[in-house]
């Protein structure tokens, strides 16, 4: 997954190949069934776990930028071998 900014408040996430194939594979999971065309109440279960599948999949991507950005700016803080960088000194 790449991250990049498109515009001043609004990133842009690219998702990999991988990814895609996971989420087409979910949808192609779901969508397989029997013969008969299904009911309505299947139709719409379906499409909301193919939505949830999708939003689960955003969330985690979202969730991994986060952990991503907060690893990058661990690196740039000054810190001693042992400190904490959750604890601020009051000194």
């Amino acid at each position: 997954m790449s991250v990049y900014v498109k515009s001043e408040d609004r990133m842009v996430f690219d998702e990999s190949e991988d990814e895609k194939k996971d989420i087409m594979a979910s949808i192609s999971r779901i969508n397989k069934g029997g013969g008969e065309p299904p009911t309505t109440s299947a139709v719409m279960e379906r499409e909301k776990r193919i939505r949830r599948e999708i939003a689960n999949s955003n969330e985690r991507r979202r969730m991994q930028s986060i952990n991503n950005g907060f690893q990058s700016l661990r690196s740039l803080l000054p810190h001693h071998e042992g400190e904490k960088l959750s604890k601020v000194s009051g000194t």
